[in-house]
């Protein structure tokens, strides 16, 4: 049997732990300040959204959703997100983790 998640709850709680204000994460977001409080009500999120909000908090939110059904993500799944590459960083980073998937967010 598998938790609940309120992703809401937990977005809210990443951003406090971090050192990032929420009129710097409403901007990362592209939304307004305000839109960040409905944002912690809601108990789902779009995909896409919680992938860019996993980006600008280094943290892999699917890993709440992975552990809650008790099944262990795979190594690039542990790094969604947290590795922001340009250019040649590129190649250089999939010679050094070939089992690495490249999201463009």
């Amino acid at each position: 049997m598998s938790r609940q998640i309120h992703i809401g709850r937990e977005i809210r709680r990443r951003l406090e732990a971090s050192d990032i204000s929420k009129k710097d994460f409403a901007e990362a977001l592209c939304c307004e300040r305000n839109s960040l409080y409905y944002i912690f009500e809601q108990p789902s999120i779009d995909i896409h959204r919680l992938l860019k909000i996993s980006k600008i908090l280094r943290f892999d939110f699917l890993s709440l959703y992975r552990e809650a059904e008790g099944t262990t993500p795979s190594a690039p799944a542990r790094h969604l997100g947290m590795v922001p590459l340009h250019g040649e960083d590129i190649s250089d980073f999939l010679a050094a983790h070939p089992d690495a998937t490249i999201i463009d967010l």
